[in-house]
């Protein structure tokens, strides 16, 4: 009559108890095996207060990691492990560029977070030829901006050098003299 009212879980349970054996329930994150063992669910581990009962904090979007990583166990403490493009102890942090094109930074440089404010950001540092917030804008030049000859601004827009020598570079990545 009161075997329709219970879980899987209770009911593996309670058999293991009638036959002599223990179970526990997994803290609600996890199956109990035949055998009594616990099976946690993905991000949970056996911790101090049972089996399946240690996972990562809860992020702000209400999701272990943020949604954007998985929760590991190294050495009895637990920690976010983040997809590609994500950081941040929580994976909350987004890369410049990786939710707008897939890319961090626009594949041209690289993400870092300072940890020494009190709300951490992920910003990029972008290769030589590259500005913008996610390294979207590329300046002119062959191969280094303004082809060595002149300094690039924000815009991707090159200052040509005017040397002591006389040499005067001009032309969009001060390529001439």
């Amino acid at each position: 009559l009161f075997d329709s009212t219970l879980s899987a879980d209770a009911l593996v349970c309670r058999n293991i108890r009638d036959s002599g054996g223990t179970c526990n329930y997994c803290s609600g994150h996890g199956s109990c095996g035949t055998t009594g063992d616990c099976q946690c669910d993905k991000n949970f581990f056996d911790g101090p207060e049972g089996a399946c009962s240690q996972t990562c904090e809860v992020s702000s979007n209400g999701k272990i990691c943020s949604g954007h990583g998985n929760c590991m166990k190294t050495g009895g403490t637990t920690s976010c492990a983040c997809e590609f493009g994500f950081r941040g102890s929580d994976c909350s942090l987004a890369c410049p560029g990786i939710l707008e094109t897939g890319d961090i930074c626009s594949g041209h440089g690289n993400c870092v977070v300072d940890y020494s404010i009190e709300n951490p950001t992920a910003s990029c540092v972008c290769n030589q030829k590259f500005r913008g917030p996610a390294c979207e804008i590329e300046c002119p030049g062959d191969f280094v901006a303004c082809s060595g000859h002149g300094t690039c601004d924000s815009a991707g827009i090159c200052t040509c050098n005017q040397p002591d020598n006389g040499v005067e570079w001009v032309g969009r990545g001060c390529t001439c003299s």
